[in-house]
């Protein structure tokens, strides 16, 4: 009498899907503790397996995520989601712009107004013409005053759009420059203490869109304010901080 083993069951074939995002959108489509990313696995049936690249040094180069599973159909579902989602987020960074864009539209014009003005007084005083250059430093001195309410007036208007759906222990600084962004943390933070209705505040700084060079100046100015008011600063997400009150 002769036995057979039973012939092995071809191996399910594996079907993946690449997609290209920019490597600053990694943790927007992870989400905090990956909620978003297990929210768009959970959309579909079968399993999909989703790795994800790590970042790259410049978080405007484009990484690759790779989507893998059995089913094609929910690849491709899975696949599309993660593009959706940073499409999602770049939608945001784009109306984040625009809000820089229009707050500093007017601090700018009284700035250069400031600046022309005290020039035209520093010449006129050098001319010997001491009455114009009183009254063309007056005006430098209204457009300051001008430049300031502006200033204070853009980033009311910016933190009021971005913070419309928090919580109130939590502070967008998205869009802001980091003098707003710092007297705002600030007085927030003081606001909260005081109410004793949180344990904690959470700062989001963003990646800085806005910085040149140097580096993200405001995520810099609010480590620096928090190292100066001895309050340790506790990464919850990129761009993102969580501070005990």
């Amino acid at each position: 009498m002769s036995s057979s083993t039973p012939a092995a069951a071809p191996a399910a074939e594996v079907h993946t899907k690449d997609v290209s995002i920019k490597s600053e959108f990694i943790p927007y489509v992870v989400g905090k503790g990956g909620c978003v990313l297990k929210e768009i696995k959970a959309s579909v049936k079968s399993r999909v397996d989703v790795k994800m690249p790590e970042k790259a040094a410049n978080p405007s180069d484009k990484v690759t995520v790779v989507v893998s599973g059995a089913d094609k159909g929910d690849v491709k579902t899975v696949a599309k989601k993660i593009g959706e989602a940073a499409k999602e987020r770049r939608k945001e960074l784009k109306s984040d712009d625009k809000l820089f864009e229009k707050g500093n539209k007017s601090v700018e014009k009284h700035a250069k107004a400031r600046d022309k003005y005290f020039e035209e007084s520093k010449a006129a005083y050098a001319a010997g013409d001491k009455a114009k250059a009183k009254e063309l430093s007056d005006k430098g001195k209204e457009e300051a005053k001008k430049f300031e309410e502006a200033k204070e007036k853009a980033a009311k208007r910016t933190v009021k759009a971005k913070n419309k759906d928090r919580a109130k222990n939590e502070l967008d600084l998205h869009g802001l420059q980091v003098e707003a962004a710092v007297k705002l943390v600030d007085e927030r933070f003081a606001k909260l203490k005081s109410k004793g209705k949180f344990d904690h505040m959470v700062i989001i700084t963003g990646a800085g869109i806005h910085s040149d060079a140097g580096g993200p100046k405001v995520k810099q100015a609010i480590e620096s304010w928090a190292k100066e008011k001895k309050l340790k600063l506790e990464p919850v997400e990129s761009g993102s901080f969580k501070v005990k009150l």
